[in-house]
């Protein structure tokens, strides 16, 4: 693999400039996006397309994304689509602490975490100080989704912060039945 190229905009297609961009699995390749929203990663490393992805990171005011590294073709593995970041609302409620627990509610996602549950946030959460501790919640339209996933046939999509929270215990998850389905009817979350 050479090099890894692609683009990122926000949902309405506006190039995302400035933006870190990682190809990562056992190690992992950096760059930044240009003004266009493009990017190269140059890779020049012989790696399994299998276990590494593409990952845009939005934060501190746009959802991260990752998509799977697809095959190279002449060494160059191209993305077939760009990576829309959909952008988070600016502010939203902080998370309750891990030992009480408590639930709390950003747009039409609401969370309930039990008490005594240990929350550990990702490194660039952390760095986001008080903000990288909200729940911020952005609607995705599902036909807005990467492809990968709208072969899902979902019925709805949100981008949550903090990005690649990890909990100790399960974390309930509340969204409003936008779909209709009838009372009764298995749901499955993908995260």
């Amino acid at each position: 693999m050479r090099r890894v190229e692609g683009r990122v905009t926000d949902l309405d297609g506006a190039p995302l400039a400035g933006r870190p961009i990682t190809v990562c699995g056992p190690a992992c390749f950096i760059a930044t996006t240009s003004a266009d929203g493009s990017f190269s990663v140059d890779v020049g490393d012989w790696i399994d397309v299998a276990i590494y992805s593409v990952q845009a990171h939005g934060r501190p005011d746009y959802a991260s994304v990752y998509v799977p590294l697809s095959a190279p073709r002449d060494g160059v593995a191209r993305l077939p689509e760009a990576l829309s970041l959909p952008r988070y609302a600016p502010a939203g409620p902080e998370l309750p602490d891990g030992v009480t627990g408590g639930s709390v509610t950003g747009g039409d996602v609401t969370l309930t975490i039990a008490p005594d549950t240990r929350l550990d946030l990702d490194l660039e959460d952390v760095d986001l100080g008080p903000l990288g501790r909200r729940l911020r919640v952005a609607p995705v339209p599902v036909d807005r989704a990467p492809s990968a996933l709208v072969e899902a046939s979902l019925s709805g999509l949100y981008a949550l912060a903090p990005f690649a929270l990890l909990a100790s215990r399960p974390i309930a998850v509340t969204l409003p039945n936008r779909a209709r389905l009838p009372a009764a009817t298995a749901v499955e979350f993908i995260a």
